[in-house]
């Protein structure tokens, strides 16, 4: 199956960039909510300008034939989310990313709500939904590249933020460029919590069309291939980056080709019988024929389905099974997002002007004072982010006191049991991460003060020691920094993956129910067990 999916997908890369002449159609969404009066949401392409009538449209229900139907243009305003690659691996291509990526903001039609995301190891919004595209090109420009290609999870989270921006009549479009597949810096993990299945399926729920980028030949094309197909979009691949303004000029063409049109009938039988329904719309146009279906139910079927077709247990998605515990709207977004360390504040220290006219007494002085100053800062930095994590802690603690409490309740039913116990691993698996982070921003921050530090230093070496004074000591100093900081980050990138490969085998294997004497929360603290160092010893005059 993998082997037929592969040639259709090189099939279709081939025709894109041969120009074969491409005919589609497809239902994107089916209302029936004013039964017997039926909407559904038609998107039609065509590599050449055409008008659609409705004598080139044949429509069926269940193999009846609708004899009569309304055909309008869809009106809608368009949301878009653009997923940026920014891992290690593109760092090559990086000039030819932004460059491609700002064209085809700037060629994009009409007025678009643009976002744009950019993921490596972690997921970051670099601009919100706006029309501006001059500042959306400027932030494309501030993109660095670093760490690993959390790919999954980016989709996800452009998913997520088209449905909390745009209604439920708009446009959804996700467009992704990457040159590689979900992994860590190093390789040997998956980065991503959500698994590709998820992500699909958050899309199709989400009526979020998603268009693929490729760039390179490692790319994850059944993925990226598949997600394209079921959504309504497109997968283009590229070999070399000089190539990518063409594909995305491509793009931007065939985006602008689409069509949208809201189609409307009365069912051929009105009645709720045979409740479960499809739709088929076919169209043919010079010589080309494009066929769209899609299933709808009545309105009295959809009431008896969740009576006759409960989910099934080992189905569940991680927020299906926080709905059926019943765990609180705000627990949830606690626990589903990704927890990303807050940004520390800059801590200015001394440069050679800072001495200028100072006598060796005021020169020590001045370094003693500093020390003091870039300890507190560097300490201050330090505490935010451990009081964010601490309150991650703390509600992942309280949701265990819970749900122990709730799996030794008498008279408790298996499935019920089944489903805490996931639960309960899913948060034990949570804490673990958060305790990651912890030793992760206090190591930061011993790399970062020890930096300050010997910069005060090699001041007290130039300007009370006597020692020449050369400016390429920071820069050297700053290069350091930033190399440990970023080996510290992949490091740490590695280990919350390789936890999260944890959690994914364990609930593949098994869904015993957990021992609360295992892990219980009564012997964890709700506060990382990280303390902070004392202020180093300030030196004083002889």
């Amino acid at each position: 199956m993998k082997k037929k999916f592969l040639l259709l997908l090189l099939f279709c890369v081939m025709a894109v960039q041969a120009g074969a002449a491409e005919l589609t159609t497809r239902i994107t969404h089916a209302d029936a909510s004013g039964f017997p009066v039926v909407e559904a949401m038609l998107q039609v392409y065509h590599d050449q300008p055409f008008d659609l009538t409705p004598e080139k449209l044949s429509v069926e229900e269940s193999g009846s034939k609708v004899s009569e139907f309304k055909l309008l243009p869809k009106d809608f305003t368009h949301y878009l989310v653009l997923v940026v690659d920014r891992s290690s691996s593109i760092e090559p291509a990086m000039l030819d990313v932004k460059k491609a990526a700002a064209g085809l903001i700037k060629s994009l039609a009409g007025p678009v709500n643009i976002a744009i995301l950019s993921f490596g190891s972690d997921i970051d919004v670099d601009h919100d939904f706006s029309t501006d595209k001059k500042s959306l090109v400027e932030a494309i420009g501030k993109i660095r590249p670093w760490g690993g290609t959390v790919l999954f999870d980016a989709i996800y989270e452009a998913c997520e933020e088209l449905n909390t921006r745009a209604g439920i009549n708009d446009l959804k479009t996700v467009i992704c460029l990457t040159d590689g597949q979900d992994s860590t810096p190093s390789g040997r993990h998956r980065l991503s919590r959500h698994e590709p299945h998820e992500v699909t399926k958050s899309a199709l729920d989400k009526n979020i069309r998603v268009i693929s980028l490729g760039l390179g030949n490692d790319i994850d094309t059944e993925f990226l291939g598949g997600i394209a197909s079921e959504t309504g979009g497109w997968y283009l691949q590229t070999a070399t980056s000089n190539q990518l303004a063409d594909l995305c000029d491509k793009l931007s063409t065939r985006l602008k080709l689409k069509k949208h049109y809201r189609l409307s009938y009365n069912s051929p039988v009105p009645t709720a019988e045979n409740p479960r329904r499809a739709i088929s719309i076919t169209l043919t146009h010079n010589g080309l024929t494009a066929v769209g279906t899609r299933p709808y139910h009545t309105p009295a079927r959809i009431k008896t389905l969740a009576v006759e077709a409960p989910v099934q247990e080992q189905s569940l998605s991680l927020e299906e099974l926080l709905e059926q515990l019943e765990v609180a709207s705000t627990d949830q977004s606690m626990l589903t997002r990704r927890i990303k360390l807050p940004a520390t504040q800059p801590v200015h220290g001394l440069t050679l002007a800072s001495f200028k006219g100072l006598s060796s007494v005021d020169c020590r002085n001045l370094i003693n004072q500093m020390h003091q100053l870039v300890a507190e800062k560097h300490q201050q930095n330090f505490a935010a982010r451990k009081k964010y994590l601490d309150g991650h802690l703390a509600g992942v603690d309280q949701l265990l006191r819970e749900f122990f409490a709730r799996a030794d309740a008498p008279r408790i039913k298996e499935p019920e049991s089944q489903k805490i116990a996931r639960f309960i691993d899913y948060l034990n698996i949570r804490r673990k991460e958060i305790e990651l982070l912890g030793k992760r921003a206090y190591e930061e921050y011993l790399i970062e003060f020890k930096s300050s530090l010997a910069e005060l230093e090699y001041f007290e070496k130039t300007q009370i020691g006597g020692e020449k004074f050369a400016e390429a000591f920071f820069a050297t100093n700053t290069a350091n920094r930033t190399q440990a900081l970023q080996e510290l980050g992949d490091r740490y990138v590695e280990e919350i993956a390789a936890n999260q490969q944890k959690m994914r085998a364990k609930f593949a294997a098994s869904e015993d129910r957990p021992q609360p004497g295992d892990s219980s929360p009564a012997s964890a603290g709700a506060k990382l067990n990280i303390s902070l160092p004392d202020l180093p010893e300030i030196k004083t005059l002889d």
